[in-house]
């Protein structure tokens, strides 16, 4: 029927919705524009994915992790390096801000001796407006603008926290921005989990539907650096403790 409502504001397009336009006759459609996006991996330890790491390196795995979870969305994006050399990180910052709307770096957010990014960024004029959460895994986690113009995520090195940073600040910051709803799934944990100290927690989880009912699975792992544990996780649970316990199940307290 006319002004009946075909395909509605905020969704991303795929093969039906562009079989909808061209049988209703429409060669073009209104889309968002995706933001020029750099991945910017830092340090002299990484090597790339097909190289020999020496035992003081590793396999750059975090950027090609994150470019492969942006193509979900559409997103095309560069993936670029920094060394651990302050001259070439303030000279590749200058750079990078010059050329890309958002920068997503991965690592040198911390307070380590090579850990040049957050200031170097606000040299840049980039303004913080948080650095450092209280959550795990994630912590190190920084976010700044400049106006309305360039967005800048500083995410974690270690794998896990690098891609729960992506999964709950800058997936939801870029559908908000797109227009797209950002959907949340509620699930029945099946066994406590217990950490210190008093924090925001994020759990993976596996997912599984029971009589109709969705549960989530714990998968503890060995923190924040355990990729193997990711890699069988559906999501994560997020939970919020203000207490100290004394966990059972990982006498360490790692999650």
């Amino acid at each position: 029927m006319k002004d009946d409502v075909l395909i509605p504001a905020g969704r991303q397009l795929g093969s039906s919705e562009i079989a909808i336009a061209a049988t209703v006759g429409k060669s073009q459609l209104k889309v968002s524009k995706l933001p020029k996006t750099a991945i910017v991996t830092t340090g002299d330890e990484l090597v790339p994915i097909n190289a020999i790491p020496a035992p003081h390196q590793i396999r750059a795995s975090n950027g090609v992790m994150l470019y492969s979870a942006l193509l979900d969305l559409g997103l095309v994006a560069t993936l670029e390096h920094l060394s651990d050399d302050k001259k070439a990180v303030e000279d590749g910052v200058k750079h990078l801000l010059e050329h890309y709307e958002v920068l997503i770096f991965i690592g040198g957010s911390s307070r380590g001796k090579y850990d040049y990014i957050p200031d170097t960024l606000e040299k840049n004029a980039v303004i913080r407006h948080f650095y450092k959460i209280k959550q795990r895994p994630g912590k190190p986690f920084w976010f700044g603008t400049i106006g309305l113009q360039k967005f800048v995520f500083a995410l974690p090195g270690n794998p896990v926290s690098c891609f729960l940073c992506l999964e709950k600040y800058f997936k939801p910051w870029l559908k908000n921005s797109l227009g797209v709803s950002v959907d949340r799934v509620s699930a029945v944990l099946q066994k406590d989990v217990l950490f210190k100290p008093p924090l925001t927690y994020f759990t993976p989880v596996r997912l599984a539907t029971v009589d109709g009912v969705l549960q989530a699975n714990p998968l503890l792992g060995q923190g924040s650096g355990d990729l193997a544990n990711l890699g069988d996780a559906d999501a994560f649970i997020h939970s919020y403790c203000n207490t100290v316990t004394t966990p059972r199940e990982d006498p360490a307290g790692r999650q």
